[in-house]
């Protein structure tokens, strides 16, 4: 119940942000679906929806604003979380976070680079390691058959 109504409010917070800050948040999870060559169209549908009902920006206004990330994904990392973490809260960033990785499993699949991707990104954006693994696992909850055989490389 807790992890639901801090979600509401970060919901709320985050449709308030500026356009840049929309842009960098679709460039995240574009950068996610993106990330195992695979693009799914449950992940693209799942992008579109959460602008829609989230940002409540129209369908067009989302395919437009995920079309400008996807032109864009060469985008920096670094620059888009420094202009992420600059605008929010550690939470919004935990929220942007777990938005991101529910985009990697809605595939029904979990790789490494995705793996990778989501922790380079929490460090980035300054969220500890106990709210990431927290948020996984919250996120994880949802896909009780998630292939992951190939989340975790060997050396």
């Amino acid at each position: 119940m807790l992890s639901v109504m801090h979600n509401l409010v970060t919901q709320a917070e985050i449709s308030k942000k500026t356009p840049e800050f929309k842009l960098n948040t679709a460039r995240i999870m574009i950068g996610m679906m993106m990330i195992d060559d695979h693009i799914d169209d449950c992940q693209y549908d799942s992008i579109v929806h959460f602008f829609t009902n989230q940002l409540h920006l129209s369908k067009e206004q989302s395919r437009t604003l995920i079309k400008q990330a996807e032109n864009n994904n060469q985008e920096n990392l670094i620059k888009v979380a420094k202009q992420i973490k600059a605008d929010s809260s550690t939470d919004d960033c935990a929220y942007i976070l777990s938005l991101a990785w529910r985009i990697a499993l809605i595939d029904g699949e979990v790789v490494f680079s995705e793996e990778q991707y989501l922790n380079k990104l929490a460090n980035l954006l300054e969220v500890p390691d106990s709210t990431l693994n927290s948020l996984k696992k919250e996120q994880e909850q949802d896909f009780p058959n998630l292939e992951e055989r190939n989340r975790y490389q060997e050396f």
